[in-house]
């Protein structure tokens, strides 16, 4: 890992391939979280079909590792950074999924845009997953943007669809069970301890969404 790209061997990235990431300055650049979360998706790759979501995808790390999965068809990634999402384009091509994905200006799931909000009105009730790294928020317990994504997350998903949400380990398992307590939807799946302060993985079903 340079300052400016991020290289994983097809070990590395536990069989999607050899992948490449370019974060140069004013750009996010991928962190131990972000390296974990993808390993994540990789390991779990059965749970990941059809259309996608990627909740603040950054330079397109995570986006662009789903896309790698021949069952996914395609996933839109969702940023604030107009220069990330400029990255995230670009790493698209690099790594050969440009086809299956699309990157949106957005805050949270509001695009920025006339044309991307027709294009997010078009996804409503047909994602059948979501991916996240969300950072901590400030100024309050540390999980703000974790509720906004469930908050948000509903009016995209499949009835059944599958969360994928990075939970830092120290915050522990009853802090994530207490967060899909406070939006029924959402059925908690499993968090898998990593050593190392790095995340867990939180992977829930949604349901009655009806």
């Amino acid at each position: 890992m340079s300052e400016e790209r991020t290289r994983l061997s097809a070990e590395e990235s536990n069989g999607l391939g050899e992948l490449m990431f370019l974060h140069p300055p004013e750009t996010f650049a991928l962190t131990a979280a972000s390296v974990t979360a993808l390993h994540a998706i990789a390991q779990n790759q059965n749970l990941l079909s059809g259309s996608g979501l990627d909740w603040g995808t950054g330079v397109g790390c995570l986006a662009i590792a789903a896309c790698r999965i021949p069952s996914v068809s395609c996933v839109t990634g969702l940023e604030i950074s107009a220069a990330n999402v400029a990255m995230a384009q670009e790493n698209a091509r690099l790594n050969g999924v440009a086809e299956k994905i699309e990157f949106v200006e957005a805050d949270s799931y509001q695009p920025t845009s006339t044309e991307h909000k027709n294009r997010m009105a078009v996804l409503h009730g047909k994602i059948d997953f979501l991916i996240a790294n969300p950072p901590a928020s400030e100024a309050d317990d540390g999980f703000g943007y974790r509720r906004a994504i469930f908050r948000g997350a509903c009016e995209f998903l499949r009835d059944g669809a599958v969360v994928f949400l990075s939970v830092s380990f120290q915050y522990g398992p009853d802090r994530v069970r207490d967060l899909c307590a406070r939006f029924p939807q959402f059925s908690f799946g499993a968090c898998w301890p990593l050593p190392h302060g790095c995340p867990s993985i939180l992977h829930g079903l949604t349901c009655s969404l009806a």
